[in-house]
């Protein structure tokens, strides 16, 4: 069973599915429906996530969590990971709520069971507000706090124990809330990355819920050291008048702990309101994804690139937000990234179908999660910034 809001516009719900989003309801006890799970399957796969920003290498872990039609299998669950003997979350990791997680010392990767509003959760590494959805771990579960469902650019923000008040809301020191966390877990350096235009359909132009800023890229990045063998994963489901439900699932062997080499952008120049580039990319990849994120107004764009080498990216001129439906192809069309606006450009490349295995594309309920060596590895390359 599971617990889900009635939601009134349905292509909405289906988006929200889609994106991996939960749902929310007021501060009473929600409008709720049940419905049969049993068929949801639950997937996970890991690799390696090297961050050259700082020469470390983590865990990659990629998840789907989807029911019979490709969508989000729930609105809310809590996921735990496990990894093989050896494997440990140091003391010092830190957790959601800050330091002293209760996951430091074990050999497991876990969000908290949901609570009551202004109720404080257990210091997971990953929370009361996380789930695993359609496409990788989100801080989106849904919960008895907002009228509107939760998808990235809108996470749960629940008081005191949901995103927004989380250690991981790095925007909240100016009064904002970051669309979605920062990655790797546990580094010093982080970036934001979400799918967007043109990797995606263009989205931006008011046909979406408002302030949604992109899917979800599947991948959830953890700086600690990797150990060979297989993770599992967990994911309980609870509702109100059954019994809960536990989905789990078994990884690929991690058996090659070397990491993928790390790509390198450079020759970024503007292109009218876009951005071109080279970006360099190693043996052993399949495909890199270039995030770009106008940091000034928090829009992200995604490219997508194959082949390895030197290969040219390119960041079309107007896929900036206007009103209406293809309205990037008209004269309403404006800027990617305007005049005077900062702009961070992050390349990672991938040895599996990162953005294929992913919404809105992809609606298998099992797709494919690692590549032609069986794990899901990725690197990040360092950033580079500028301004318009």
């Amino acid at each position: 069973m599971k617990l889900t809001r009635v939601i009134a516009a349905a292509s909405v719900a289906a988006l929200l599915a889609g994106c991996g989003g939960g749902g929310s309801n007021g501060g009473a006890v929600p409008s709720t429906s049940q419905t049969n799970i049993g068929g949801s399957k639950l997937q996970i796969a890991v690799g390696t996530a090297f961050n050259a920003a700082d020469g470390a290498t983590g865990l990659n872990v990629v998840a789907t969590f989807r029911g019979t039609n490709g969508l989000s299998a729930t609105l809310a669950n809590t996921p735990t990971i496990t990894g093989p003997a050896g494997f440990t979350v140091p003391a010092g990791f830190g957790g959601a709520y800050g330091p002293g997680s209760v996951d430091e010392g074990t050999s497991h990767i876990s969000a908290s069971p949901q609570v009551n509003v202004n109720t404080a959760a257990a210091n997971t590494t990953l929370g009361a507000f996380t789930g695993v959805f359609s496409y990788g771990l989100a801080p989106l579960n849904s919960d008895q706090q907002g009228a509107e469902g939760y998808f990235p650019g809108n996470p749960n923000a629940t008081p005191v124990n949901g995103f927004a008040s989380s250690a991981y809301n790095y925007l909240a020191n100016v009064g904002l809330t970051a669309p979605f966390w920062a990655q790797p877990f546990g580094a010093a350096t982080q970036g934001t990355y979400l799918l967007g235009p043109p990797a995606v359909p263009f989205f931006n132009d008011g046909t979406f819920p408002g302030g949604f800023a992109g899917y979800s890229p599947g991948f959830t990045a953890f700086q600690l050291t990797p150990v060979a063998g297989t993770y599992s994963m967990n994911a309980v489901v609870s509702s109100t008048n059954a019994p809960s439900q536990t989905f789990s699932a078994t990884s690929n062997a991690l058996a090659n702990l070397t990491p993928l080499p790390a790509p390198v952008v450079s020759g970024v120049t503007e292109n009218g309101g876009g951005l071109t580039g080279t970006v360099t990319v190693g043996a052993g990849v399949q495909e890199t994804l270039v995030f770009i994120n106008d940091s000034t107004s928090n829009y992200f764009y995604t490219v997508e690139v194959t082949g390895t080498g030197a290969q040219t990216f390119t960041l079309p001129a107007l896929l900036g937000p206007c009103a209406g439906k293809g309205c990037q192809t008209t004269s309403s069309a404006t800027a990617s990234i305007p005049a005077g606006d900062a702009y961070t450009v992050t390349a990672i490349s991938f040895d599996y179908p990162a953005l294929e295995d992913g919404p809105p594309g992809n609606t298998s309920q099992a797709p494919t999660l690692v590549g032609a060596t069986g794990q899901a590895d990725l690197s990040i390359g360092v950033p580079v910034t500028g301004t318009y």
